[in-house]
């Protein structure tokens, strides 16, 4: 998935290729997924910082 640079240093929430949620704190952001009924289909990813990248992402 290709993350915009408005999302670099955060962590995304997305399903497909769609961007679902962010947030800066990963804890923040299972909260805001947690009462979504398809939540175990969303994929969490770290955005890097720096912004000479494409496509890249961190998973957990």
């Amino acid at each position: 998935m290709i993350f915009s640079r408005k999302n670099a240093g955060k962590w995304v929430a997305s399903k497909g290729e769609k961007v679902v949620a962010t947030s800066k704190k990963l804890d923040v952001l299972v909260k805001k997924i947690d009462a979504r009924k398809d939540k175990k289909s969303i994929r969490f990813d770290k955005v890097p910082q720096h912004l000479n990248f494409v496509g890249f992402s961190y998973g957990i």
